[in-house]
């Protein structure tokens, strides 16, 4: 089966360091955030085997898992750090005769057990930058992926309006030249064109003085739009169409209007 996008990302994460598990990517990656947990995973743990493990054993719940596993890896550090302190106290209650012993462990054991937390701290901060930039990674790639597919369809809408203008362009010469002795399709364009010409105009003219005009609110442009969907004249649209006029003026003004005309 061939591998979503997604799990094409993971294994390549994966494989970069040197984890080997593509039946649990192939299970488990479905959606954005089955990535982050796994490449989350893959990070932290760092090792085929005990991934099968965690993955094996926990399912339903394999991110919980994998958190629990970081956190006693964090504990058995902290057990050894209790256990250096209170061996630390003992040391420090023995004699004089001692001394020795005692600076020889607090020196050297301590620096060891110091430079081993700094090393993992290090480790750490370097597994979060690397999962930060995969993830940086990840989101321009979706990003570039979702650009290209509206690409895709604006083309698409574009060649069916072309082509749509290219058969009524065929279809209007064909009637155009069937009717050419009475005129009436040359009038009945031109009559269409004035229209469309008119329609265009009012368009453009309403989204530049009311659509974009910033001083009225989006309740009294819902209305002045609906105003115009329903047939009212675009003049008297401009009559009523203020500022300082609330909604219910307006529609009041417009009622007014309609049983004018009638």
């Amino acid at each position: 089966m061939e591998l979503t996008e997604e799990q094409k990302l993971v294994t390549g994460i994966a494989d970069y360091f040197n984890i080997e598990v593509p039946d649990i990517i192939s299970e488990y990656v479905t959606d954005s955030v089955t990535v982050q947990r796994m490449i989350y995973a893959i990070v932290t743990v760092r090792s085929t085997d005990r991934l099968k493990r965690l993955y094996n054993s926990n399912k339903n719940s394999f991110y919980d898992a994998v958190q629990n596993y970081n956190s006693d890896a964090y504990m058995e550090s902290d057990k050894l750090a209790s256990q250096i302190k209170e061996a630390n106290d003992l040391a420090v209650k023995v004699t004089q005769a001692n001394i020795e012993i005692r600076d020889l462990f607090q020196n050297q054991v301590k620096a060891a057990y110091d430079k081993e937390k700094e090393t993992q701290k290090k480790l750490m901060e370097q597994y979060q930058l690397t999962l930060n930039e995969k993830e940086r990674a990840y989101k321009l790639m979706m990003t570039q992926r979702d650009e290209a597919r509206q690409e895709i369809k604006n083309l698409e809408y574009k060649l069916s309006q072309a082509q749509d203008r290219i058969n009524m362009s065929s279809a209007a010469s064909a009637k155009d030249e069937a009717d050419k002795k009475t005129g009436r399709l040359h009038r009945l364009f031109e009559k269409r064109k004035r229209k469309d010409e008119n329609a265009a105009y009012i368009y453009d003219a309403f989204v530049k003085e009311i659509a974009t005009d910033k001083r009225f609110s989006a309740e009294q442009k819902d209305f002045l739009m609906r105003c115009m969907e329903d047939g009212i004249a675009y003049e008297e649209i401009r009559r009523i169409a203020r500022p300082e006029l609330d909604v219910e003026m307006m529609e009041r003004l417009a009622n007014y209007y309609r049983k004018k005309i009638k």
